[in-house]
């Protein structure tokens, strides 16, 4: 039931930051877009807004939560957890200093 909540919350929020989501119950693998980062650093930021994640496979973040979770505590994780994929922007390469550098 917590694991249905959690995935239609995600699937209503729809983060741009997700390339694809695969779920089976309570646990859940994030796959991120390759231009929004490494799932080491959205685990980071998880883990300093109180979620423990995993992350695997450079861009996939990895979610376990215990089998015994409240609503409280589902509504709880929804909101952390989206609020950190929406701060999650996508990398930008910086612009050239001196353009024409390279040319001969």
């Amino acid at each position: 039931r917590q694991g249905m909540r959690l995935r239609a919350a995600r699937d209503a929020a729809a983060p741009a930051a997700l390339s694809a989501v695969r779920s089976r119950g309570l646990w859940f693998g994030l796959d991120l877009h390759p231009g929004h980062g490494r799932a080491r650093a959205v685990c980071e930021r998880l883990l300093g807004a109180g979620v423990l994640a995993k992350d695997t496979h450079e861009q996939t973040v990895r979610l376990a939560p215990p089998l015994t979770i409240t609503d409280a505590e589902t509504e709880w994780l929804i909101e952390r957890l989206l609020e950190t994929l929406a701060a999650t922007e996508p990398l930008r390469l910086a612009p050239a200093a001196h353009p024409s550098s390279f040319a001969a």
